[in-house]
């Protein structure tokens, strides 16, 4: 009897933590459908809950925050997760003009919309690009060849069972 206690607290715990998206997210009249979700962790810190969404021309990426992150981590993230790449200071400078402190609960969507990059915080946009160099590296550090975190990206990808 006990034993049935300790497995159902078990079972509620996992699902207090599981990260429900929407199915979909419209931008410009433009639909995209979730791919994959999951979470990122650094070290023992959960940072936040991701997700990719996709239709056959335009991306997204999800993010809601589980903690406070300040600006300079974020823009040594955006360094981090594209150190394998020479001469982006340009897409590097323009990731940091639109990044900002975020706040726990803070949802920021990274989109790539007929050729455009266009980052969004809480459903307000914070800028907008047409550059071809930002919007090649735009997912690159979730869904990109050598992404952050590979089990992540498969994650995103919709790979992993």
């Amino acid at each position: 009897m006990e034993i049935h206690k300790i497995l159902i607290l078990l079972l509620v715990s996992f699902n207090l933590h599981a990260k429900d998206f929407s199915k979909a997210h419209v931008l410009n009249n433009s639909e995209v459908n979730l791919v994959g979700s999951g979470k990122l962790t650094y070290i023992f810190w959960d940072v936040y809950d991701i997700a990719f969404y996709q239709n056959n021309e335009n991306s997204m990426i999800e993010l809601q925050y589980l903690r406070d992150i300040d600006k300079e981590t974020t823009t040594k993230g955006w360094k981090e997760g594209l150190k394998e790449f020479k001469n982006i200071d340009k897409v590097l400078e323009w990731f940091k003009t639109v990044t900002v402190d975020l706040k726990e609960k803070d949802k920021l969507q990274i989109w790539k919309l007929d050729k455009k990059v266009i980052f969004t915080l809480n459903g307000k946009i914070m800028g907008k690009t047409d550059s071809e160099d930002v919007y090649k590296y735009a997912h690159y550090p979730w869904v990109g060849k050598n992404s952050i975190d590979e089990d992540l990206k498969d994650e995103l990808l919709g790979l992993e069972d």
